[in-house]
């Protein structure tokens, strides 16, 4: 696994946020799991397409709820692989 780290700062400078980015041998096993997952939180656009999960959206429920399950699916892969 490889892993890339990012860092980034809301336009005021009051929020750090640390992204980091997985590279795992099985991601298309994630991407479905993860693309399921957008569906079912109603993250697809009328044309079918998927809107992305942005940090600066997770203030809201549904995208925190999204970004929460998010972690715990990429968990549970990285363990089932």
């Amino acid at each position: 696994m490889v892993i890339y780290l990012d860092e980034s700062y809301d336009w005021q400078g009051v929020y750090f946020l640390l992204g980091a980015l997985f590279v795992i041998e099985n991601h298309d096993v994630f991407l479905a799991s993860f693309n399921s997952l957008k569906r079912e939180e109603s993250f697809a656009r009328p044309d079918g397409t998927l809107r992305e999960l942005k940090y600066s959206k997770i203030k809201y429920p549904k995208s925190e709820r999204t970004a929460i399950k998010a972690i715990q699916t990429f968990n549970r892969v990285l363990k089932n692989p």
